[in-house]
C-alpha cells in the first residue's frame, strides 16, 4: 500500500519536473488556447430553430371498424404506433412537402437566400421523442429569422397535408364500410341459423344441463351395479350350498318338486307299488307262469306305463332324469323350494345386472359424444359473437366516419412553433475554450513527457547516486551570481566562510575523516565524466577547508589539457607541474605557489603535447610519494573521464578518487560509461560529490537548507590577508 510519504514524495517529484518544464510547456498550452479562441472568433453564428408537433392516434383502424370490433372482443388494440411515427418522419421529410414549402416562402424571402431541395433534406432534423408522440424539427442556419419562418412554414405545410390525407382516409373508410356491411349482416344471419338448427338437431336446450344429468346417471347406475353384484355374490354362495346338498341343479330340483306335487304322479306311483308288492307275494307263492303272476305282471307294467306317462306330462317335455325322486319328504322339499328360489333370485340378478351395464354403456356414449357437441356449440356461438360484434363495429365507424369526413383537423397539432433562440450553437465558446484549455494542458504535459524522455541529462542528486552508486561525500548548492562585486566568487569557503556553500565544503571534509580505511587517506585525486562539472572549483575549496581546519594541503593541478586552478586562485601559469616534469625546472619547490600558511598550490603550466606520458611516469609516482612526507593532504585535479584516460591513471597512483557529477551538466549514458571504465581499472573509489545543486529541485529536504543564507548582503566576508598577500606576489 502506498504511504502517505511516498505520495508526498511523487507529487514533489511532479512538480519538479513541472518547474523545469514550465516555460515550453506554458508556450504549448497559451500557443493551443490562443489558436482555439482565434477559431473561435473567426466562425459565423449558427443558430438552431426548432419546432414540435404532437402525432395524435391514428384513427384510420377505427374508421375501418377494425379497432372498434378488436376492442369489443377484447383483443386490445395494435402496436404500430412507433411504426406509424416513424412513417410521418418520413413524409415530412418527402419531396412534395418540403418543395411545397419552398414554394410557399419565395414570395416572402428573396430567391436567393433559399436552399436547394437537396441541401434542406440534408440540413433538416426530424426526430421522435423517446417514448413520447412528438415530433422535433430542427434547422440549424446562420440567418435565424429565415429559419423560423422555414421551420414553421414546414409544420403548416406537413400539418394541412395530414389533414388531407385525414379526409381522403376518411372518405375511403365511408366507402369501404358501406360496401361490407351487408355482407357482415348476411354473415350474423347464416351464424345464428346454423346454431339453431344445430340445437334443434341434437334437442339441446341447455347443454350443460344434459351433461350434468348423464353424469348423475352414470354415477347411479354404478351404484346399482355395484349393489347387485353383492347380492349376486351371497345368492351364488346358497345356491352351490343347496346344490351341494341336494345333488340337484335348480333345473332339477325344479322337475323333481313338479313330480312330487303332481297327483296323478303319486296315484300313479302308488299303484305301481302296490302291484309290486302283490307281485312279491304271488312269486313268492306261484311260479313265473302261474295266472296270477302273469296278471300281475301285466297289471304292474301297466301301472307303470302311465306312471312314465303322467311324469312326461308333469315334466312337459323336460329331459330331466327323476325317477329316482318320484317321492320326498317334507324336508326334501323345503331344500328343494330353497334352491329353486335361490336360482331364480340369481338368475334375476343376472339379469338385472347385465340391463344396468347396457345402461351405463349408453351413457358412457353419451359423456363422449356431448364433449365434441359442446365445442360445435361454443364455435357456432363465438362465430355468431364475433359476426354480431363486427356488424355493431361497422355500424359505429359508419357513424364515426360520417363526422369525421366533415371535420377539417387532422392527426397533427403544432404545440411548440419555432422561435429565434438568443444564443447560437455554434461555436460553443465555452465547449470550445474548455476543449482548448483542455488540448492545451494535455499538449504541455505530452511536451513535457517528450522532453524529460529525451533529456538524457541527470537533473537530481538521487539521479546521480543511483547512476555510480558510489558513497554520497557531499552535495554543494549551485554558486549564485556574485554580489556586489564580491572577490573570489570560486572560493567561498575562503571568500564567505558562513555561507551555506561553506558549510556544504565543511560537511564534505567531515564525511572524507569518517571513511573506513586501513591505510590513511593523503594522496587523493578528483575527475568528473564531462567538461564543465565543476571539479575543479570543488577541489579547490576542498583544498581550502582542509586547511582552514588545521591541516597541511598541497592542491596540484594536472589537468594538462584544460587546466582552471590557476584560474580560481588568480595565479600566473608560466610555470608549473609540467615543466617540473619535462624536466625543464629542477625543483618542485620553484613551481609551488603559497597560498596561505599550510596551503600550497601547483598549476598545470605549459600544456605539453603528451601529458598522460608526463602523468604515468616515475618521476610523478617519485614526487606524489615525497609529497606525502610533508603534506596530510595532497589533492589532485584531473581531466573527466570523456576526455582522457588520466584520472585513471592517477588513480593508481593515489589513495583514492572522489568523483564530481552537476546536474543538468552530466549525461546519464556518459555517466554510465565513467563508471564502467573506473570499475574496471580498478581504481579505489572514495565516494560522490553531486555539485551545483540547485536545493528547490531536489525531492529530498535533506538538500533543502533553508535555515542557511547563502550571501547575507548585510554581513561582509573577511579578507584572509596571507591569500591576499600571496595573490599580489603571484
Amino acid at each position: 500500500m502506498t504511504t502517505e510519504s511516498e505520495s508526498q514524495a511523487d507529487f514533489l517529484k511532479y512538480w519538479l519536473v513541472l518547474r523545469r518544464r514550465w516555460i515550453p510547456a506554458a508556450m504549448v498550452f497559451s500557443s493551443t488556447l490562443g489558436l482555439t479562441i482565434a477559431y473561435v472568433l473567426s466562425k459565423t453564428p449558427v443558430y438552431r430553430i426548432q419546432g414540435q408537433l404532437i402525432y395524435e392516434q391514428d384513427k384510420t383502424s377505427s374508421l375501418l371498424g377494425f379497432a372498434s370490433a378488436a376492442k369489443d372482443l377484447g383483443l386490445g388494440g395494435g402496436g404500430d404506433g412507433d411504426r406509424k411515427i416513424e412513417s410521418e418522419l418520413r413524409v415530412i421529410l418527402s419531396q412534395p412537402v418540403l418543395q411545397q414549402t419552398l414554394d410557399s416562402l419565395k414570395g416572402s424571402v428573396s430567391l436567393n437566400s433559399l436552399p436547394d431541395l437537396v441541401r434542406l433534406k440534408d440540413t433538416l432534423t426530424v426526430k421522435n421523442a423517446v417514448n413520447t408522440n412528438t415530433i422535433q424539427i430542427s434547422y440549424d442556419a446562420e440567418d435565424s429569422a429565415f429559419a423560423a419562418l422555414l421551420v414553421n412554414k414546414l409544420m403548416q405545410v406537413y400539418q394541412q397535408s395530414n389533414v388531407q390525407a385525414t379526409r381522403s382516409a376518411s372518405v375511403a373508410a365511408r366507402q369501404f364500410i358501406s360496401t361490407q356491411i351487408p355482407e357482415v349482416r348476411q354473415n350474423v344471419f347464416r351464424a345464428d341459423v346454423a346454431l339453431r338448427q344445430f340445437k334443434e338437431r341434437y334437442k339441446l336446450t341447455n347443454l350443460e344441463v344434459a351433461t350434468k344429468g348423464n353424469a348423475e346417471n352414470l354415477a347411479r347406475i354404478g351404484g346399482q351395479i355395484d349393489q347387485a353384484q353383492a347380492q349376486l355374490t351371497g345368492l351364488e354362495s346358497d345356491y352351490r350350498n343347496l346344490q351341494q346338498k341336494l345333488g340337484l341343479n335348480a333345473q332339477e330340483a325344479l322337475a323333481v318338486s313338479s313330480v312330487s306335487q303332481s297327483l296323478g304322479v303319486q296315484a300313479s306311483l302308488a299303484d305301481v307299488q302296490s302291484l309290486e308288492r302283490k307281485l312279491e307275494e304271488a312269486r313268492a307263492q306261484y311260479e313265473e307262469s302261474h295266472p296270477i303272476v302273469v296278471d300281475l305282471v301285466a297289471k304292474t307294467e301297466k301301472a307303470q306305463a302311465l306312471l312314465n306317462k303322467n311324469v312326461d306330462e308333469s315334466l312337459q317335455g323336460q329331459d330331466v332324469p327323476v325317477t329316482s325322486r318320484l317321492q320326498v319328504g317334507a324336508t326334501q322339499q323345503e331344500l328343494l323350494n330353497s334352491l329353486i328360489k335361490t336360482g331364480i333370485s340369481r338368475n334375476g340378478l343376472g339379469n338385472q345386472i347385465s340391463t344396468l351395464n347396457q345402461q351405463r354403456a349408453t351413457y358412457l356414449n353419451q359423456a363422449k359424444f356431448l364433449p365434441g357437441l359442446e365445442q360445435r356449440l361454443r364455435e357456432l356461438e363465438r362465430e355468431l359473437l364475433a359476426a354480431e360484434a363486427t356488424y355493431q363495429a361497422l355500424l359505429k365507424s359508419l357513424q364515426e366516419v360520417r363526422v369525421s369526413e366533415n371535420q377539417t383537423i387532422g392527426n397533427v397539432r403544432i404545440i411548440e412553433p419555432a422561435q429565434i433562440p438568443k444564443d447560437p450553437i455554434a461555436p460553443n465558446k465555452r465547449a470550445a475554450i474548455a476543449a482548448g484549455t483542455l488540448a492545451g494542458i494535455l499538449l504541455a504535459i505530452a511536451l513535457i513527457y517528450l522532453l524529460e524522455t529525451t533529456d538524457t541529462r541527470v537533473k537530481r542528486v538521487e539521479e546521480a547516486q543511483t547512476l555510480f552508486d558510489y558513497t554520497l561525500l557531499g552535495t554543494i548548492p549551485i554558486f549564485p551570481e556574485p554580489l556586489h562585486n564580491r572577490e573570489l566568487s570560486r572560493l567561498p569557503v575562503l571568500s564567505d566562510p558562513k555561507s551555506l556553500i561553506s558549510e556544504s565544503y565543511r560537511m564534505l571534509q567531515a564525511n572524507l575523516k569518517f571513511l573506513k580505511s586501513d591505510d590513511p587517506i593523503q594522496v587523493i585525486s578528483l575527475t568528473s565524466a564531462m567538461q564543465g562539472e565543476g571539479k575543479s572549483t570543488t577541489c579547490a575549496n576542498l583544498a581550502a577547508v582542509l586547511n582552514v581546519m588545521g591541516h597541511n594541503v598541497l592542491l596540484l593541478d594536472l589537468d594538462l589539457r584544460r587546466p582552471t586552478q590557476h584560474s580560481i586562485w588568480e595565479l600566473s601559469n608560466a610555470a608549473g607541474i609540467s615543466d617540473f616534469l619535462a624536466g625543464q625546472v629542477s625543483h618542485i619547490s620553484d613551481v609551488t605557489r603559497t597560498i596561505q600558511k599550510g596551503l600550497d598550490v601547483i598549476t598545470s603550466g605549459q600544456l605539453p603535447p603528451n601529458p598522460l606520458g608526463l602523468i604515468d611516469s616515475q618521476r610523478m609516482a617519485d614526487t606524489i610519494q615525497e609529497w606525502t612526507k610533508h603534506y596530510d593532504y595532497v589533492l589532485i585535479d584531473t581531466p573527466p573521464t570523456s576526455v582522457a584516460a588520466d584520472a585513471a591513471v592517477l588513480g593508481r597512483l593515489t589513495d583514492g578518487l572522489i568523483i564530481v557529477a552537476r546536474p543538468n551538466i552530466l549525461d546519464k549514458n556518459t555517466a554510465r560509461v565513467a563508471k564502467d571504465y573506473l570499475s574496471q581499472s580498478g581504481i579505489n573509489i572514495l565516494g560522490l560529490v553531486v555539485n551545483g545543486v540547485i536545493p528547490e529541485n531536489e525531492s529530498n529536504h535533506y538538500y533543502y537548507y533553508s535555515h542557511y543564507t547563502h550571501y547575507a548582503q548585510d554581513i561582509k566576508p573577511e579578507k584572509n590577508e596571507a591569500f591576499e598577500k600571496s595573490k599580489i606576489d603571484g
